[in-house]
């Protein structure tokens, strides 16, 4: 995030400050520093604001750093609000809110949450545990399975040597034990195949279900990824004067010389632009943003980038027709 200062009526972007937080209660002034770093593990944290009547312009960027239940609640002073809103509660870990005072009120200028990955990778892992588990299920009723059979194979064996030597003293009544064990084999052999089919069933059942959820969790995943993706960035180079887009990124090279970059004419709320000083010249020849009609951090001023190695990130509000450095 880039801070800025107005030097008669002029922004000028100056580096962050960074306060990491853990107690209860903080109070912020317009001359706190502007990232805050909340870790509520121990105990829920307030940040109370300043009056926004005192501090027209000063922006505040506060992230929850921690997993745990307690929220970070941000609390305006007096009858301020945040966005219409009497207070604002971060209660995710990761979660960040950019916000900025117009002189009367504090608006929400960004909230974000940096954990996307994680959950893609999360799921691809619980797809695998549940594709392994599968596995271990399927080998173990096979192995039951051949077990059996080996089982049946071997009583088999040993009855028809028992069939053999019975038959050799009293061959009347071997036939008729022959009869009656082969009977006993075939309800053994259809006990078997019931089984056999059945826990066949059973494994294409469970399958079928494994696919389905890994189906679905593969076309969430997809989903994820494409709304990811939706935002395309423009990155390109400059050395003279040029008229910039939406969503562009331009590197301004001012070696030879002051460089104007032109803001979109018609802008639409959400429309980002990104300037950066690739070979640090900026303390040498600045770079001006023409605002092109509209304010930029609330002022009707030209932006003017002069610190070497700098870089700035606009986002348009058209509420207040105003470009907005978050």
């Amino acid at each position: 995030m880039t801070t800025v200062r107005y030097e008669g009526g002029i922004p000028r972007v100056l580096h962050d400050e960074i306060e990491a937080v853990s107690s209860t209660t903080i109070n912020l002034t317009a001359a706190s520093t502007p990232t805050v770093l909340c870790n509520a593990l121990s105990n829920p944290i307030t940040v109370n604001l300043p009056l926004a009547s005192t501090c027209e312009g000063v922006m505040y960027t506060i992230k929850k750093l921690d997993v745990s239940a307690n929220t970070v609640t941000v609390q305006p002073s007096g009858s301020d609000k945040i966005d219409g809103a009497s207070t604002y509660v971060i209660s995710q870990q990761f979660l960040t809110v950019s916000i900025q005072s117009d002189g009367s009120a504090w608006f929400i200028l960004e909230v974000s949450n940096t954990d996307v990955n994680g959950e893609v990778t999360a799921r691809m892992n619980a797809d695998s545990t549940l594709q392994s588990n599968l596995d271990f299920e399927v080998t173990a009723r096979q192995d039951a399975d051949c077990t059996l059979q080996a089982n049946l194979d071997s009583e088999t064996t040993a009855r028809l040597e028992s069939d053999s030597s019975l038959q050799s003293n009293l061959q009347g009544n071997i036939d008729f034990e022959v009869t009656s064990r082969v009977d006993a084999d075939s309800t053994l052999q259809s006990n078997l195949n019931s089984e056999i089919t059945a826990r066949t069933n059973a494994d294409s059942t469970l399958q079928g279900n494994i696919n389905s959820e890994i189906t679905a969790r593969t076309n969430a995943d997809s989903t994820l990824q494409s709304n990811i993706n939706a935002i395309t960035i423009n990155s390109y180079g400059v050395t003279t004067n040029a008229s910039i887009l939406a969503n562009d990124e331009v590197f301004a090279d001012t070696t030879s010389g002051i460089i104007t970059l032109t803001l979109p004419a018609s802008p639409v709320t959400g429309n980002r632009v990104r300037v950066l000083d690739p070979k640090g010249t900026w303390g040498t020849n600045k770079c001006v943003i023409a605002r092109n009609g509209n304010k930029i951090a609330g002022y009707a001023s030209d932006l003017e980038l002069t610190v070497s190695g700098d870089s700035v990130e606009l986002v348009f509000y058209s509420a207040t027709s105003d470009w907005r450095i978050p």
